[in-house]
């Protein structure tokens, strides 16, 4: 209560600031996922739910004005893509990715967070997500860690496969 406190000051005494529009929205994610908690969505009581979304929309208007006033800002990508999973809007995602990979096509941190959520569990698709991976193997020489964007993404499948009790 007390960092919403601070940051509604901020947003409101700097309505325009690119950063206190960037905390904010990291804040209502915040909230956002404690409304969500975790397991699967199926188990997330309606009340929790409406939370969530609201929570995620209001921190999708101070991320997309972060963004505005200030388009490299790359913490603002990454959570208007956490936003936009949380909010109902996955399929947004890519575009958020791509208007951040132009601002910084070396980003690691977007990518990921953005790699997360565009699994078929989270209503992603196959083509998008090997978009994003061939995209980050072209910039591995400018950021090596960018490599881990497919590991990451092999991994989870891994996850998914033992899940389903498929140990091959």
């Amino acid at each position: 209560k007390e960092a919403d406190s601070y940051t509604r000051k901020w947003v409101a005494a700097q309505p325009d600031d690119p950063f206190a529009n960037t905390a904010r929205g990291t804040y209502l994610m915040s909230a956002a996922w404690d409304a969500r908690g975790t397991g699967y969505i199926r188990d997330v009581p309606d009340a929790k739910q409406r939370e969530m979304y609201r929570h995620a929309l209001e921190a999708t208007v101070h991320l997309r004005k972060a963004i505005a006033a200030e388009p490299k800002l790359m913490p603002a990508y990454r959570k208007l893509i956490d936003a936009y999973a949380l909010g109902g809007k996955s399929e947004w995602i890519p575009t958020a990715l791509r208007a951040a990979t132009r601002q910084s096509p070396g980003t690691y941190y977007v990518r990921s967070m953005a790699a997360n959520f565009m699994q078929r569990k989270w209503g992603g698709s196959d083509q998008d997500m090997d978009a994003l991976i061939t995209d980050a193997e072209r910039h591995v020489k400018q950021n090596p860690r960018l490599a881990m964007v497919r590991i990451d993404h092999e991994r989870e499948l891994g996850d998914a496969a033992l899940d389903k009790k498929k140990y091959r």
